[in-house]
């Protein structure tokens, strides 16, 4: 498991709340707006969680996990209503990204999405 954030402090309470619950979790600095910011492999199962409180973080965002994100791995989104959300899963459709939403009472005012990619042709590149 992999715990990236753009703020160290972050990383450190991640890191602890995880030794604390008896989890192995490694920590990475990425910061979605550096240019070709990439997580250092490409992942089967991406989560995010409440990552859609800023408008300016949505394109970075969707860069990022086309990066990060296996040909046929999945992106789970926890989103509890932030405004920019629906304007951020608009965008994943239109970028070839599959959005279905899940209702889920952990998070009353949103959902928890589940993006994945679009079949693409066999000869297609892929980022990741």
């Amino acid at each position: 498991m992999l715990a990236t954030d753009w703020a160290p402090d972050a990383l450190e309470l991640v890191a602890a709340n995880a030794a604390a619950n008896g989890l192995s979790l490694a920590t990475a600095l990425l910061d979605w707006h550096a240019p070709g910011a990439a997580a250092p492999t490409c992942y089967d199962v991406v989560l995010a969680a409440d990552v859609l409180y800023e408008e300016r973080n949505a394109l970075p965002l969707l860069a990022v996990l086309a990066a990060a994100t296996a040909p046929q791995g999945i992106v789970l989104v926890a989103d509890p209503g932030r405004r920019h959300a629906p304007a951020f899963f608009d965008r994943a459709a239109a970028d070839g990204w599959t959005v279905a939403h899940h209702p889920a009472d952990e998070v009353p005012s949103g959902s928890i999405a589940t993006l994945r990619r679009a079949a693409a042709a066999p000869d297609a590149p892929t980022l990741c």
